[in-house]
């Protein structure tokens, strides 16, 4: 999307579409005012304010927030973005577990494509950015996207004579393709039933599909899921876990220290806590100091929005929140690498 939106014919047309689309709604639901928190990209450009600082290092948006301006005669405040590719639903969310009064110290991770990690400490908030990469939105091969729908959770019921896996699954909507949660649910069976090994390689129970190694999930519809397929999600998830160990060395906490892990996103609302633990996605705390709080950006930006408290106590920490930026930490290419195999 920021690629294209350099252009800027494509990104004057961006900006009038969304603005549109935001009118249609305030005028289907006579509506008042607007209140909108997204990521710093689809932000910047609603607001029509320059990209390029995005695009090239040390990609910060060109300015913080929080703004305010007008669709015709309605008013539209739209969230502060944090810092880099840390926007204002991340933003939100931290207006959410903060109204929540988690005690500290406590860690957001929401998870996707983009994924944004916030270490909440007693004295210091720490937030980072990181490119998880497509798998956990779902392209793989035989891949799905939530508005199509597909399989969501994966199990295996048993194993064959010839130790192939007889899978059930769960699905919304469609069950022609993989979701990001049902890859996960998938690969974290395959490591419990040793048919995957620590360092990601298939061991055991798949097939050839079209000279590639794969575990054929459902016939019927041809889903499967390859070794290439595996190695995407562990790029993902070693991404993922580079950003919350730079952050707690950051702080200069341990993992044991974590009194929470919140798990946010519409992606995260269908986890399992048993299978992100076994892949060793988040810190390793006790189960029962996860939280699978699923969407908080909505919650937040009505409590930052409309309650004078949560707007002074979240306003207050804004400049005080340190964005490490990845992309100039030294460690974390390191850190990355030393991610890529599972917790076994």
């Amino acid at each position: 999307m920021l690629e294209k939106a350099l252009d800027e014919n494509t990104y004057n047309e961006m900006t009038r579409e969304i603005r549109k689309s935001v009118l249609s709604l305030i005028h289907e639901n006579n509506t008042g005012s607007v209140f909108i928190a997204g990521n710093s990209v689809i932000e910047s450009i609603f607001l029509h304010l320059p990209i390029e600082n995005l695009a090239k290092y040390p990609f910060q948006p060109i300015a913080q927030g929080p703004f305010l301006l007008f669709l015709d005669k309605y008013p539209v405040m739209v969230s502060p973005i944090i810092g880099g590719f840390v926007g204002g639903d991340a933003f939100m969310n931290l207006a959410a577990t903060i109204y929540m009064d988690i005690p500290k110290p406590y860690m957001i991770i929401d998870l996707g494509t983009n994924t944004e990690t916030i270490l909440v400490t007693k004295e210091e908030i720490y937030a980072t950015s990181t490119p998880a990469g497509p798998a956990f939105e779902g392209y793989v091969s035989k891949g799905s996207v939530s508005y199509l729908g597909g399989i969501y959770d994966v199990r295996i019921k048993q194993l064959r004579e010839n130790g192939e896996p007889v899978f059930t699954y769960k699905y919304i909507g469609n069950p022609s393709g993989l979701l990001g949660n049902g890859i996960i649910s998938l690969v974290a069976e395959l490591l419990r039933y040793n048919l995957v090994d620590c360092t990601g390689r298939f061991r055991k129970g798949y097939r050839l599909v079209n000279g590639k190694k794969s575990f054929v999930i459902d016939k019927e519809n041809d889903v499967y899921f390859t070794q290439k397929d595996a190695r995407e999600l562990q790029k993902a998830i070693a991404a993922v876990k580079a950003s919350w160990e730079i952050l707690l060395r950051k702080a200069g906490i341990r993992s044991d220290d974590l009194e929470a892990v919140i798990i946010t996103g519409t992606f995260g609302s269908y986890l399992s806590v048993d299978d992100v633990i076994s892949l060793g996605m988040i810190p390793p705390i006790p189960r029962d100091r996860v939280i699978i709080a699923g969407n908080l950006v909505l919650g937040g930006l009505k409590l930052y929005s409309l309650d004078l408290d949560v707007y002074r106590k979240t306003h207050a920490i804004l400049k005080m929140i340190k964005y490490v930026n990845l992309a100039e930490t030294s460690e974390f290419t390191e850190t990355w690498i030393e991610s890529l195999s599972f917790k076994c």
